[in-house]
């Protein structure tokens, strides 16, 4: 019998219209989940908390904090290209 554990996931992908690919950022592994077991309202992107015994998932939550401070971070990413200059570095043969 495996112990329960916390991680933190990301819902890569949903296939077959039913099984989530659900990423392990710090394990660097994933696991394959019913869509029926995640909550209402996730979908590919969401940040879930999951209770996990081995690779089986026990209960999975959505966890908004780190989904916001995700967007956060790429948003200002973005921002920053976009405000890098937009001429190429590299001479133009004429």
């Amino acid at each position: 019998m495996s112990t329960e554990r916390k991680a933190h996931g990301v819902i890569d992908r949903i296939v077959d219209g039913g099984t989530a690919v659900i990423l392990l950022e710090a394990e660097h592994s994933e696991i394959h989940a019913d869509k029926a077991e995640l909550p209402d309202g996730a979908g590919e992107g969401t940040h879930l908390t999951l209770t996990l015994a081995g690779n089986e998932l026990i209960r999975a939550e959505i966890n908004t904090d780190s989904e916001t401070d995700a967007r956060a971070r790429v948003s200002a990413k973005m921002t920053r290209l976009r405000q890098k200059s937009a001429r190429s570095r590299f001479k133009k043969d004429e």
